[in-house]
């Protein structure tokens, strides 16, 4: 869930990829399939199928987000659509469309939901996908989490900027932790109290919970 702005190494056309440094010891893989068109630079070679070394070159930044961790002798996997998950909605870069999350079957609730969200103001190259726990909410609650997300993507955008002092590559956000996904992702009104029996979780908690639902900060508690 990692987002860098890393550094093509190498592009290798047999295997149609590219091997991207984000700054750890192995360089993280990244499959042409998986490169968004406006990622492309202009290297003035036309031919009628576009292959990756006619749009990827070495020393080429990069926006990627890791996919699959490394393992083994393999670095990670890397993906250049990036993904922004919220409480309720996920905020995906490359993708003009709203979507709903598969799990949600029953087409009414789909259809509603759809309408809901079909007048969210969104930049030209985002797109949003409601997640399972948007069901049910209102079209308020979805405002603000899309809000939240954008100020994220805003912060990414402004970093990338930032670059003058601090050459790539470098880590531009962090995913949250497992506590604070496990928060995130499963607290509701209804939660009358969420225990955290580690001062780090607690601590990282705390802060988003100031940050999207300061009226129940009170309900986390050191245990």
């Amino acid at each position: 869930g990692n987002i860098y702005l890393g550094v093509i190494n190498r592009v290798e056309p047999a295997i149609e990829a590219a091997f991207v440094d984000i700054g750890g010891s192995k360089y993280g893989f990244l499959s042409f399939k998986d490169v968004l068109k406006e990622s492309y630079v202009d290297t003035g070679e036309k031919k009628a199928r576009v292959r990756i070394q006619d749009v990827l070159v070495r020393g080429q930044e990069i926006l990627v987000q890791v996919a699959k961790e490394s393992r083994d002798a393999k670095g990670p996997s890397l993906t250049n659509s990036i993904s922004l998950p919220g409480r309720f909605l996920v905020l995906m870069s490359g993708s003009q469309a709203s979507a709903v999350s598969r799990k949600i079957e029953d087409e009414e609730e789909r259809k509603k939901l759809k309408t809901l969200v079909a007048d969210f103001k969104l930049p030209s190259n985002l797109g949003l996908i409601i997640r399972t726990a948007g069901l049910g909410r209102t079209k308020t609650e979805l405002q603000k989490d899309l809000q939240r997300l954008l100020m994220v993507w805003e912060n990414l955008s402004s970093s990338r900027e930032k670059k003058i002092n601090n050459p790539p590559p470098f880590l531009l956000y962090q995913e949250a932790d497992m506590v604070v996904r496990l928060v995130r992702d499963n607290f509701t009104t209804e939660t009358s109290e969420v225990l955290v029996d580690n001062i780090e979780s607690y601590n990282a908690v705390k802060s988003f919970m100031k940050m999207v639902m300061p009226r129940f900060i009170n309900r986390v508690k050191f245990y």
